[in-house]
């Protein structure tokens, strides 16, 4: 295993990086997208602080609906790799890269990344608790349940930036290990 230098940072929450990594504000990384279904034909897409971003279980149709919108038209269209923000949860994990194509409620936030980052890679670090810890901080709100990091809040943070190999060889490790513990949590 290959070992590097770090180096300290002057971000309060993250202390140490190997010294050829950056911190990228995610401004740089990301920019908010608002694309709008005409007709809502698109797969729907839920954001599951369990899943990350997944097609819905339940045809829109169903019984089980009561209560939502009448129509889907006008929902937020997102594209494969971009990152998902359940923004009232985006501190408890309601966030996520999708790899689907389709729409997600017009309350959430789309961000598509440019290339600095890779798709997996950024799925796993705004998942962390380091990450999610930051967003609650950033969040604003009078209680808990209530908490919203809305994109002003958001995109001003600094992420992990690894070289994109590293990004990448990172995020197989990691989709390899995950696919090994998910054998035996099913």
């Amino acid at each position: 295993m290959q070992t590097y230098e770090l180096e300290k940072t002057d971000v309060d929450f993250i202390t140490e990086i190997p010294k050829h990594w950056n911190l990228n504000r995610a401004k740089k990384i990301f920019r908010e997208i608002d694309e709008r279904s005409e007709d809502g034909s698109e797969v729907l897409l839920s954001v599951s602080e369990y899943t990350g971003v997944t097609p819905k279980t339940k045809k829109y149709e169903d019984a089980d609906w009561v209560g939502r919108a009448e129509s889907l038209e006008g929902y937020k269209k997102c594209k494969k790799n971009d990152l998902v923000s359940n923004i009232m949860l985006a501190w408890k994990r309601g966030l996520g890269v999708t790899d689907h194509d389709g729409i997600v409620s017009p309350a959430y936030c789309i961000y598509r990344s440019n290339h600095k980052a890779h798709p997996k890679f950024m799925h796993y670090l705004l998942r962390n608790s380091l990450y999610t810890t930051e967003f609650k901080r950033h969040s604003k709100g009078i209680i808990e349940s209530r908490l919203t990091l809305y994109s002003e809040r958001f995109l001003p943070i600094p992420l992990i930036t690894p070289p994109i190999e590293e990004q990448k060889a990172i995020a197989e490790y990691l989709e390899e290990i995950c696919s090994k513990i998910n054998v035996f949590t099913k």
